[in-house]
């Protein structure tokens, strides 16, 4: 799957974004993720939850 195509932006985003008519041009959503990668660690009520996410787009990227 090459980046940027049709199936990595549905792999990304998901195929209802994509189909949707408010995305905006796909030029704005295309990032690699791993380039706005960004920490995240908060605890709600006694949990811990930590990890990585993409400070562009808010995906998850790895959960600790």
């Amino acid at each position: 799957m090459s980046k940027y195509s049709k199936e990595y932006m549905e792999y990304m985003f998901g195929a209802d974004f994509m189909a949707s008519k408010d995305k905006g041009s796909l030029q704005e959503y295309q990032h690699d993720c791993y380039d706005h990668v960004q920490q995240y660690d908060m605890t709600v009520d006694n949990q811990r939850y930590h990890g990585w996410e993409c400070s562009k787009c808010g995906k998850l990227l790895q959960t600790g």
